[in-house]
């Protein structure tokens, strides 16, 4: 299921992390397709194997939900999955 922005806007402050959470795990899944999920809220991003393209795709996907440009500092510091959620979640408050 794809959550819109106005989803996220309508959600509770718990169920906005859930949902971000949410994202970022089917970003992931998506990069990784066939493969099972190795990974869950903490899991430290530099432990995805990510690329620097595929990050920018993720903080895209994650500024269109939460409607603000974020800053790069909540991807730079390494948070875990679920950190990144919470951080992400309040940027848009």
């Amino acid at each position: 299921m794809t959550v819109t922005h106005e989803t996220f806007l309508a959600a509770g402050p718990d169920q906005r992390v859930q949902l971000v959470e949410n994202l970022i795990a089917d970003s992931l899944k998506a990069l990784r397709p066939g493969q099972s999920a190795s990974f869950d809220g903490t899991t430290h991003l530099a432990d995805l194997a990510i690329d620097s393209i595929q990050l920018v795709e993720m903080k895209f996907a994650l500024d269109q939900l939460v409607g603000v440009d974020l800053d790069v500092s909540v991807f730079i510091t390494n948070p875990t999955v679920h950190e990144l959620a919470i951080n992400v979640a309040a940027a848009a408050a």
